[in-house]
């Protein structure tokens, strides 16, 4: 799997470890997180519907963050840390949950152009 270290030491609740970049099978964008010791902790995100590639806030920017259950308060650290920035909410009637929609910052998509995405 395509790898990039977006942040090391990043903190969520108790936890730090180092946050990631990578896509998802359909090459959406995915961020998730991961022990110093390279063991996976949590996936911060979930695979956007395809619709959303063409919102005037995307050009492949978005990602559908899990704020919810095991992964409560991982919206509020990727704020804190700049990594992504809340644009706005959605209700998945599906699952009962509310998904929040998020744009990666500035400084992660110039990261990401540096080693060589060109989707952002």
């Amino acid at each position: 799997m395509y790898e990039v270290l977006i942040s090391e030491n990043f903190k969520w609740n108790e936890f730090i470890g180092n946050l990631y970049f990578s896509r998802y099978f359909d090459n959406n964008p995915a961020l998730f997180l991961k022990t110093e010791e390279n063991i996976p902790i949590i996936i911060c995100t979930v695979d956007i519907p395809e619709f959303f590639n063409e919102y005037p806030f995307g050009d492949n920017k978005l990602v559908i963050v899990k704020n919810n259950n095991e992964n409560q308060g991982i919206l509020e650290s990727l704020t804190d840390a700049g990594v992504a920035e809340n644009v706005f909410t959605i209700s998945d009637t599906s699952q009962m949950e509310a998904l929040e929609i998020c744009e990666l910052s500035e400084s992660v998509i110039d990261l990401l152009k540096s080693c060589g995405e060109y989707y952002v």
